[in-house]
Order: C-alpha cells, then structure tokens, then sequence
C-alpha cells in the first residue's frame, strides 16, 4: 500500500518525535494529534504544522459538525473496545446516525512500527552510552567504521 504525500508527511513527523510522544507507553491511552496543511496554487501539499492539542471549540457551521463527530469517533474507537456501550445504545441514532461518519486511516502502527523505532533508539542511545561511560567499545567502532567506510565508497563513484 502506497501512502499519499499527507500521509507520509504525518507519518515522518510521529517518527521524528516518537521518542517523545508517552515516553513510559502506558497502556489504554490515546492522543489526538491535529494536522494543518496548506495547498497551493499548483496542488502542492504543505504541512504546515502539528498539533498535540487541536482545537476543538465550536466556530463554524462545518466546525459545528466536524468536531462532535470527530470526538464521538475518537472516543469509539479508544474507548469502546475497553467499555463496550450497552446494547441499547449501541443501536439508537445516538450511535452515529446522526452525523457522517468520519473515516480513520491508520499511518502509525506503534506495534510495528514503534517496536522498530525503539530497537534504533534503544542501540544509539546503547551506542552513546558506550562510547561515553566506557570509552569506544569494538561494536561501536565497527559500526562507526562501516559507516564511514560507506560513504568514502560513494564519494570514490563520483570522483
């Protein structure tokens, strides 16, 4: 599956700061995040910037909506599935008739992707802290040296 250019840009910047974000991963939490992007003249897609806490009030007729679905969705989809609603509620127009459906697309898979980004962030910071507290240990200088070796390999292709 191919992610558009609003969705690698989103994904590229939960990767940036996925270190940050629930740094203890404590279970049964959720975030919003809100996205802001810009399209010019031409159909070129800019992020403009990221939200840990989007605004939510009410000030358009579209934000009047928008936002009480986008809550109600949300809280289906993190709380529901720990705190089913009672079944009468399930089937009254309380449950999303109402108002459309707003349409979740997942980007970020912390059980595939996080468990990945930890594995790099666990062997840099075992990196750093090797090289600091116990001076340049072997696995460290390898590395080092493979990297480095590398990229005097590709400047050779271009001289």
């Amino acid at each position: 599956m191919s992610n558009s250019l609003y969705q690698n840009s989103i994904l590229c910047s939960i990767k940036a700061v996925y270190g940050n974000i629930d740094k203890h991963r404590r279970l049964h939490t959720f975030e919003l995040f809100g996205y802001d992007f810009m399209v010019d003249d031409a159909f070129k897609l800019y992020l403009i910037e990221a939200n840990i806490n989007p605004c939510l009030g009410v000030t358009s007729s579209f934000s009047s909506r928008f936002v009480p679905t986008l809550v109600d969705n949300t809280l289906r989809l993190a709380v529901d599935p720990m705190f089913p609603p009672p079944a009468e509620y399930a089937g009254s127009k309380k449950a999303g008739d109402i108002l459309p459906e707003i349409r979740y697309e997942l980007i970020f898979d912390q059980k595939i992707e996080g468990e990945k980004l930890d594995a790099v962030m666990r062997h840099a910071s075992e990196a750093v802290c090797c090289m600091i507290f116990r001076g340049v240990c072997e696995p460290c200088v390898a590395e080092v040296e493979e990297e480095g070796s590398s990229e005097e390999d590709e400047g050779d292709k271009y001289d």
